[in-house]
């Protein structure tokens, strides 16, 4: 009688510790693509749903050109933390071109890493044009703010250019999709585009020109330089705008070699080595905004994986330095444009 007893107990145990089990898988976070809405006058709504938003510090959709290719900035649409489980829906209104096919597919960000929906796809009507109905003040000044009123004016700076004539200004802040804050440009920008490279001798004193920067490196501004080992590296930085290149300085050749590409297209990143790694930190993707995205590669592969973001916020122009085999990222600019970003305080230990 007992042993029958014992055995009753140990099944009962037994089916307590696989339901709670089955309820711990049940409770992980969850996210399905649904169908999207194609709008016939432009634009798209996509839709998705996702279980526990508890567990979930990040949720959006990724868009692709080819359902192969997930890594562009421009096509990674971020939603934040989500309030409530269930349905979620961005409205796409630009970037997208009439009679081409896109494929999408949603994302969560948990504790155990990024989650992904199935992959979908739509054929595209096209984006909706902007329109301008009002400018405030009328008449202005040169280097004067002006707010611009209308409709489909876009929500994300990365998205939106603001030209008076064929001048395009620096400086805007889109405020919601019918205002725009933009400063009218004194002038046209002319830039001047240097490639030459100097070695200085701390011996004499002395600088020496070496061979001219390679094509494709020897054009930008705002890129990062790091050394490891016997190694220089540069990436980064932008002529136009974000740009991918990877570049090696052999200095015993005084020559270039070309390597794997940044994923993303950035510029004002900071860099850093660490563990025989190379970071590339924050930036500002194609067509301005700021990016919390870390990439790091790995000179003995010749590939790019990505890491940890530097917190929640989209930040340029940021500083890092490594001591005693820790790196640490802070500072930077971040929502908004130009003159009228904000300065971020905030100062980050990279997790080991």
């Amino acid at each position: 009688m007992r042993l029958k007893l014992l055995f009753a107990g140990m099944l009962c145990l037994l089916f307590v510790s696989c339901e709670n089990e089955i309820d711990e898988v049940q409770k992980e976070p969850k996210v399905q693509t649904l169908n999207a809405d194609v709008i016939v006058e432009g634009g798209v709504i996509l839709h998705a749903e996702l279980s526990n938003p508890a567990k979930i510090s990040d949720h959006g959709f990724l868009i692709s050109e080819d359902g192969i290719t997930w890594n562009l900035t421009l096509f990674k649409l971020r939603l934040g933390k989500p309030a409530q489980a269930g349905a979620y829906r961005y409205e796409l209104d630009n970037l997208i071109y009439p009679g081409k096919k896109y494929f999408y597919k949603a994302f969560i960000d948990t504790d155990q890493g990024l989650k992904y929906g199935a992959i979908k796809s739509f054929a595209s009507q096209g984006s909706k044009d902007p329109i301008i109905l009002k400018v405030d003040p009328e008449m202005a000044h040169l280097e004067d703010w002006i707010s611009i009123h209308g409709k489909n004016l876009g929500v994300d700076p990365s998205f939106t250019n603001v030209l008076f004539g064929d001048i395009a200004t620096f400086y805007w802040n889109v405020v919601s999709d019918t205002l725009i804050e933009a400063l009218i440009p004194a002038k046209s920008w002319n830039t001047i585009n240097y490639e030459d490279l100097y070695e200085y001798n701390t011996n004499t004193n002395t600088w020496k020109k070496l061979s001219n920067l390679p094509q494709g490196l020897n054009s930008r501004s705002k890129a990062s330089a790091v050394v490891l080992g016997e190694y220089a590296y540069i990436f980064g930085g932008a002529l136009d705008t974000g740009m991918t290149g990877l570049y090696r300085y052999e200095a015993a050749k005084d020559s270039w070699v070309i390597l794997a590409q940044v994923p993303d297209a950035i510029s004002s990143q900071t860099g850093f080595t660490l563990n025989n790694k190379i970071y590339c930190a924050t930036g500002s993707p194609v067509g301005g905004g700021a990016s919390p995205d870390v990439w790091i590669y790995d000179p003995l592969s010749n590939t790019w994986e990505m890491g940890a973001t530097v917190g929640k916020i989209g930040r340029y122009r940021a500083f890092s330095f490594v001591i005693n085999g820790q790196a640490y990222v802070g500072g930077g600019e971040g929502q908004g444009q130009g003159w009228n970003a904000s300065f971020i305080k905030e100062f980050f230990k990279l997790k080991k």
